[in-house]
């Protein structure tokens, strides 16, 4: 799932916005699987990320929204302030 996520973000620096989608998506189901909601929750953010990138803020929104719950509910102070970021935009 950490490679998966890392792909991910190569693929957002590169702009390449759908194929970061593409990842996170299967990293999501991993997680998913693993019921590893603290990743799913940074994964959620990310997908956020490229959301906005693409216009899609309706999206963005409802991804970002349920990821900051879980984070701030678990108190994951390592992504808390990108988390920040990701909502205000």
């Amino acid at each position: 799932m950490s490679a998966l996520m890392i792909l991910s973000r190569l693929y957002y620096e590169r702009k390449e916005f759908e194929k970061s989608n593409h990842v996170l998506l299967k990293a999501d189901s991993l997680g998913q699987l693993n019921k590893d909601e603290i990743n799913r929750s940074e994964i959620k953010m990310l997908l956020a990320k490229n959301y906005i990138e693409l216009g899609r803020l309706n999206d963005a929104e409802k991804v970002a929204e349920a990821g900051a719950k879980v984070i701030s509910k678990s108190q994951y102070t390592r992504i808390q302030p990108e988390t920040m970021l990701i909502l205000a935009k």
